[in-house]
């Protein structure tokens, strides 16, 4: 358990770390994002598990509209995210999403017919590692506002 706790505090130190070096040209949306999902993980513990993501954000196409259409659709559906119980933090990521995915009139439906879901689960913080490692990656290789 110390362990785990020393592991988290150095990952979030980093995250802090790279998230104040980001190019003043990282979209509002991305860039929102990613603070409010260090300040998520922070304050979030390990007992909700939603379907891996990894697959999306990893490989020749990673990171791409449909990663980013999969992690809304997960956490949109999510109960913690959508009964209700949500923190500022959680409400504001998904709707962030949201703004993202429109501006880039990506069509989640059709993107997300082809995904099949993975039987695998993770912990949510681990998604939402995965998204702020995709945003920092789409912002510096890709990304065009």
């Amino acid at each position: 358990m110390r362990t785990l706790l020393l592991v988290s505090a150095a990952v979030l130190l980093a995250g802090v770390v790279a998230a104040s070096t980001l190019p003043p040209s990282l979209n509002k949306n991305l860039k929102s994002i990613i603070d409010l999902a260090e300040e998520f993980n922070r304050t979030f513990s390990q007992a909700y598990f939603v379907e891996d993501v990894g697959h999306l954000a990893q490989g020749r196409n990673r990171c791409g509209d449909k990663f980013f259409c999969k992690v809304h659709d997960i956490l949109h559906k999510h109960e913690h995210f959508a009964k209700g119980k949500e923190q500022k933090e959680e409400k504001d990521i998904v709707r962030n999403l949201d703004v993202y995915i429109r501006d880039r009139n990506a069509n989640c439906a059709a993107l997300l017919r082809n995904v099949t879901s993975t039987n695998v689960t993770k912990p949510i913080p681990e998604l939402v590692k995965h998204l702020t490692d995709c945003i920092r990656s789409r912002n510096i290789h890709d990304y065009k506002d």
